[in-house]
Parts: C-alpha cells; sequence; structure tokens
C-alpha cells in the first residue's frame, strides 16, 4: 500500500490513504474522533484534500474546549454519560430533545407534563379518526335508532373525519372544533347545535370504547350557539276537520294518531296495534319504540277511538313500509289545508294542556319534561278551542270512505269492517 499522506496541526492529524480498484483510484481519510476512529471515502482527490484540511480546524476547535473543560463540568459529563448509558442514545440527541421539549412547555416542568400524559391517556388506543367513527355509526345502527337521526350523524361524521385526516381524537382542540363548526357560514345557529350535541355523543362513546382519555374536555367546552326560539305551529280544528276529511286508506290512523294522541311520527311508525288498547283506552308506547327509551301511556280520546276502531286489528304494524311524507302532502293538498312540519304534535300538547291544565300530566303522556314542553311544543289556546279539537269524529260514511280515496303511492289499503 503506498504511504498515505498526513495533514497534521501537531495535536492532531488526518491520513489520506490511495487505493487503486478496477473503476480508478478512490482516497480514504482516517482520523480519530472522541477516541474512535472514523472513515470517510472520496473519489476526487482535491475533495479528500479539503476535508482533511476542515477536519483538522475542526478536532482543533474540539481539542481546545475539552482542555478548557473544569473538573466540575467534566464529572457532570461523566456523570450524564453514565444515566444516558443504558438507552443506547449519544448524550447530544438526549440533550437536544429536552431542549425541545422545554421550549414548547415554558415554564412547565417537563417531568409534570410527562406525568400528566400519561395520566390522561392510560388505557387509551390509539385509533384512525375514520375507524372510530365507522365503528360509532355500526353501534348505533345496532341500537336501531331512528333512521333521520342516522343520516345526520352520517353527514356530521363524514364531514368531521374529511376535516381532521391524519389526527388522532386526543390532539384535537377545543378551538380547532369551534373553528370546523363555524367555517361553513351558511349554517344556522341551530344546525351548529344540533352538530355540536351530535359530536359530544360520539365522544361519549369514544371514551367508554378507551379511544379517548376521560379527562378530556375538548367537544365539552365547545362554544354553545345562541338559537332564536322557532315559531310553534298548530292547527286549528277547522283545519283539522278538513285534514281528517282528506285522508286515505293507509294514512288514516297516522293522521288519527298523530293529532289526537301527540305520538312522534317515528313512534307511530314503530308501533303495533297489539300496543293500541282500545277497550282500556291507552297506547302502550314500549321503550324501544320511545325516543326518550322510557314505557309510557297515552290515554285513548274518545275521538281517536271512533277513528280506530273500524279499522284496528288484532296485531300488525299500525303502518306499512311507505313514504309519510309523500303521503301527508297529498292529503294537505287535497284537503286545500298547508303542511305545517310537526304541526300535529304540537296541535295535541296545546289542546290538550288547554284541556287539562295540567303541565306534568302532558309532558308524561308527550314523552318530555315539562320545561320543553312550554319551550318548543305548547302554544296558547282557549279551552274551548280545546273542546272542539277533541269533539273531531268522523261522518257517517267512515271508514267505507277510506276506498274512495285510495291512494297509489301507499300499500294495501288498511282493513274496513263491512266493507
Amino acid at each position: 500500500m503506498p504511504t498515505p499522506q498526513t495533514f497534521t496541526n501537531g495535536r492532531n492529524e488526518v491520513k489520506l490513504y490511495t487505493t487503486q480498484g478496477r473503476s480508478g483510484a478512490s482516497y480514504q481519510a482516517c482520523y480519530y474522533a472522541g477516541g474512535k476512529r472514523e472513515r470517510k471515502t472520496f473519489a476526487d482527490l482535491a475533495e479528500a484534500r479539503r476535508f482533511a484540511r476542515q477536519k483538522l480546524n475542526d478536532l482543533a476547535t474540539t481539542t481546545h474546549e475539552a482542555e478548557a473543560v473544569s473538573t466540575p463540568e467534566l464529572e457532570s459529563y461523566l456523570a450524564a454519560k453514565r444515566i444516558v448509558a443504558p438507552s443506547g442514545l449519544p448524550l447530544h440527541n438526549v440533550c437536544e430533545t429536552f431542549m425541545a421539549a422545554r421550549e414548547l412547555l415554558g415554564d412547565t416542568p417537563l417531568l409534570d407534563a410527562v406525568r400528566r400524559y400519561l395520566r390522561q391517556n392510560k388505557g387509551v388506543e390509539a385509533v384512525p379518526i375514520k375507524q372510530s367513527a365507522q365503528e360509532f355509526l355500526e353501534a348505533r345502527e345496532r341500537m336501531g335508532v331512528c333512521w333521520r337521526y342516522m343520516a345526520q350523524l352520517r353527514c356530521d361524521l363524514n364531514r368531521f373525519t374529511a376535516a381532521f385526516a391524519g389526527r388522532q381524537l386526543a390532539d384535537i382542540t377545543t378551538r380547532d372544533l369551534d373553528e370546523w363548526i363555524c367555517r361553513d357560514t351558511s349554517r344556522a345557529q341551530i344546525t351548529r347545535t344540533n352538530a355540536r350535541q351530535r359530536l359530544m355523543t360520539f365522544a361519549r362513546w369514544c371514551r367508554k370504547r378507551g379511544y379517548l382519555a376521560r379527562e378530556c374536555r375538548a367537544f365539552e367546552d365547545m362554544a354553545t350557539y345562541t338559537v332564536p326560539p322557532a315559531p310553534i305551529l298548530i292547527y286549528t280544528p277547522e283545519e283539522m276537520r278538513k285534514l281528517m276529511g282528506a285522508v286515505h286508506d293507509w294514512v288514516a290512523p297516522f293522521f288519527a294518531i298523530w293529532g289526537f294522541a301527540g305520538l312522534r311520527s317515528e313512534e307511530i311508525r314503530r308501533l303495533d296495534w297489539r300496543d293500541v288498547s282500545l277497550d282500556r283506552g291507552f297506547i302502550v308506547i314500549e321503550a324501544a319504540k320511545a325516543k326518550t327509551k322510557r314505557r309510557r301511556l297515552v290515554p285513548i280520546s274518545d275521538n281517536l277511538a271512533a277513528w280506530l276502531r273500524p279499522i284496528a286489528r288484532e296485531s300488525g304494524p299500525v303502518l306499512g313500509l311507505y313514504n309519510t311524507h309523500v303521503g301527508c302532502h297529498i292529503v294537505c293538498k287535497r284537503a286545500g289545508v298547508e303542511w305545517k312540519r310537526n304541526a300535529f304534535r304540537h296541535s295535541y300538547v296545546s289542546y290538550r294542556l288547554a284541556l287539562t291544565s295540567d303541565a306534568a300530566k302532558v309532558a308524561l303522556e308527550a314523552g318530555h319534561d315539562a320545561q320543553v314542553m312550554f319551550a318548543h311544543y305548547r302554544e296558547v289556546v282557549r279551552p274551548d278551542q280545546a273542546q272542539e279539537w277533541f269533539n273531531i269524529f268522523p261522518g257517517a260514511d267512515y271508514p267505507q270512505c277510506l276506498l274512495t280515496r285510495r291512494s297509489r303511492k301507499g300499500r294495501k289499503p288498511v282493513k274496513v269492517k263491512g266493507g
């Protein structure tokens, strides 16, 4: 091997070796740093010489700094090296990580931050947001929640997962959530409030599942929105009389129970004729069929019994699988009455309260508390109007008249006694 070319500053040296290969000559710079022999290979001699001279300058600077180290500093270095040794990490990497963490934490001690992180995330499984959202939707479907609510949930969570794709639930802050909800300026306050409620339901499910720390309050601390009170729409007794005079075959029980018993539309869709006890005068809403998941009894008024008795069956669904939205608009158009969303339930609560003057009783029948009833369902009506409402009875040609109004949109017509 040819004699190496040596570069030295009196204390340190770098040796440059030349080797011949099939592709030509190569040059290897060899030197000692930190007690270890280091090597670096070059294809160009001039580049190898520049590196040797630069490395000599670096080694001279390091040697000078090492000579300037005091005894306490040297002892500190050796102690730190012993502490870090089991991890196998270079000491300078440990120092860089510590300084970066300290810059982020400010005055908060690093050890306190680590303890708090471990306490909050103990037992928390890191799951992608998209996966947790899909599992939540599947769990809600298994519970048998309303299809309309499922559609709203799916819409909100699809937007949520798209906005925060690639992030973990624990990393999402309250500020992130507020900015996301307010990003769409076309959304009304009630829409934002409902989206907030659905996100909090999702967060509670994630905590129980172990996907989110129990101490995380990012979702609960979201901003609340002032929702202006919506007008309470009801039908007058005269409008209801026109509507009941225009009902066709399969929608007749739907309108009658909706207006004279105040059930929710989804509760009527789940109702079976076995739940309608005409002899005892009650409609039984089982917990599985109620929105609030609480069993309740709704009284059957005399006029409701008159509408149901001729078309009642021993068992089977009160309604079939059909589009009630279309059926309702057909009846309204036929009767010449404007369609009012939720007006049947609002009307029942308003007229029933005027008739009984017992808010607690009406709230129990309707399936919510008195505060909600006064805020969202009650319109002030006179007792004589309530008497007129519950005195709307079918005509002499009922139920045969239902067959003449049969809707092509429905399924088989209701069973008519004597028809």
